[in-house]
C-alpha cells in the first residue's frame, strides 16, 4: 500500500473514532462524554439509544479495522532501491517484467508473454505471474517448470530479492488461434 494511502485511511479512521464517540455522547446520558459535547440532544427513547449504539458500534469497528490495515499493510513498491556504501541504486518494476519477459521468451518457444512482478514487504519478496502460448506441441508441464527455473534464476541474477511465488500459466497454441479467430478481422 503506498504511503498516501495509508494516510488517508488513518485521518478517516480518526475521524470515524472520534465521530463515535461524539454520537455515542449526543444521544446516550454518559456524565464525561455529554459534558464534554455541551449542546447535546440527549433522549430517554430505548430504540433510539439502541439505534444509535448500533450504528456507533459498527462505525467503530470499521473505523479500528481501516486504522489496523493502515498501520499494518505491507508496503508495495513500484521500484526496489538498494542502497550500500557506493551510493543507492533503483530499478523500476516494469523493466524488470520486460527483462523477464524478453528472457522468456528467447530461451522457450513461448509467445505471448505477459509478466506481472508484485514486490511487497520490508523485506522485499517478490510474487511473480507469467502468462504465455506454447508455439509447438510440446509437455506444458515440463515447459512451466523451465520458465519457472528461468524466472527464479534471472530475479536472483537481476535484483538478489527472495522470490516468494511464482505462477506460471502457459496454454497451448491452438486454445489461443481459436480465441484469436473469433475476433473480427479488418481489412
Amino acid at each position: 500500500m503506498r504511503k498516501l494511502t495509508k494516510l488517508l485511511i488513518l485521518i478517516v479512521s480518526l475521524v470515524a473514532i472520534v465521530q463515535t464517540v461524539w454520537l455515542a455522547g449526543m444521544v446516550l446520558p454518559v456524565r464525561w462524554l455529554s459534558s464534554a459535547v455541551l449542546p447535546t440532544s440527549q433522549t430517554s427513547e430505548l430504540w433510539l439509544q439502541v439505534a444509535v449504539m448500533t450504528i456507533a458500534v459498527i462505525i467503530g469497528l470499521a473505523a479500528i479495522t481501516g486504522g489496523c490495515i493502515a498501520l499494518l499493510a505491507p508496503k508495495k513498491g513500484n521500484q526496489l532501491e538498494f542502497r550500500s556504501p557506493n551510493g543507492r541504486l533503483t530499478i523500476s518494476k516494469r523493466a524488470v517484467e520486460k527483462i523477464l519477459g524478453e528472457t522468456i521468451a528467447t530461451r522457450t518457444q513461448v509467445s505471448d508473454v505477459k509478466v506481472t512482478v508484485k514486490i511487497t514487504g520490508k523485506r522485499r519478496d517478490a510474487r511473480v505471474r507469467v502468462s504465455a502460448t506454447n508455439r509447438r506441441e510440446s509437455d506444458l508441464v515440463s515447459l512451466g517448470e523451465t520458465i519457472e527455473q528461468i524466472i527464479v534464476d534471472e530475479l536472483t541474477r537481476l535484483m538478489a530479492v527472495s522470490i516468494k511465488k511464482v505462477h506460471v500459466n502457459v496454454k497451448p497454441f491452438d486454445t489461443a488461434a481459436k480465441k484469436r479467430s473469433r475476433q473480427p478481422r479488418v481489412v
